[in-house]
């Protein structure tokens, strides 16, 4: 079976992708690659919207270059999708075992990681879309028509958000041994757990801002 019949059967049979899963050997480099390449796609989203709202005239390449590397939000858009992963993973395993779940931590990474494949081709195609639209939202003058392309691509996140999830039940449900239910319950807490970490990763610059320099005064 090639790459593309492989992922077209995770897209749109994953109960059948994950059960043929269960009979082959462990490989986490596909999964890695996802994780890796949503990183990439989420880090040059970022990247772009720092470099058209912050301060690079005047600036070299090698500083505008330096800006964009060292940028906090640049540097967690690719982090945030290998620690969501970790998170997740760990997540649905604890949560399968206190429902009776008897599968693999390690197979859960490999199922976990498959479903963020709608999220990397999400990821890998939004740059160009914000780069397109970027032009669009600050040179229209119709405050209305500015906000269309920003709700389009607001709509495909929420497809892909709830595509992720769905592939994740199917992925819960062979790498724990567990029936639906219980998979739409671990997958539904992992997603509770990822908010969480997401509202302290994103707060963290807010709070350690305010108390940064009174502990060090």
């Amino acid at each position: 079976m090639t790459f593309l019949s492989k992922m077209k059967d995770l897209l749109f049979h994953p109960d059948a992708f994950f059960t043929r899963l269960e009979n082959e050997e462990i490989n986490l480099v596909p999964p890695v690659l996802i994780v890796l390449l949503t990183g990439i796609g989420l880090a040059v989203t970022f990247a772009i919207q720092v470099y058209s709202t912050g301060p690079v005239a005047g600036r070299s390449e090698d500083e505008v270059l330096m800006l964009l590397l060292t940028s906090y939000p640049v540097i967690s858009a690719f982090i945030i999708p290998v620690l969501m992963w970790v998170v997740a993973s760990v997540a649905i395993c604890l949560v399968a075992r206190i429902v009776s779940g008897t599968g693999s931590l390690v197979m859960t990474f490999q199922n976990i990681g498959y479903g963020l494949f709608p999220s990397a081709l999400y990821n890998a195609v939004n740059p160009l879309l914000v780069f397109a639209l970027i032009p669009v939202t600050m040179g229209s003058s119709l405050s209305g028509f500015a906000m269309v392309p920003m709700l389009f691509l607001a709509l495909v996140s929420m497809i892909v958000t709830v595509w992720t999830f769905c592939l994740w039940v199917f992925g819960a449900m062979h790498a724990q041994r567990i029936p639906m239910g219980k998979a739409i319950l671990a997958v539904a807490a992992a997603f509770l757990f990822q908010w969480l970490v997401m509202l302290l990763i994103f707060a963290f610059p807010v709070v350690w801002g305010e108390l940064g320099p009174r502990l060090f005064a």
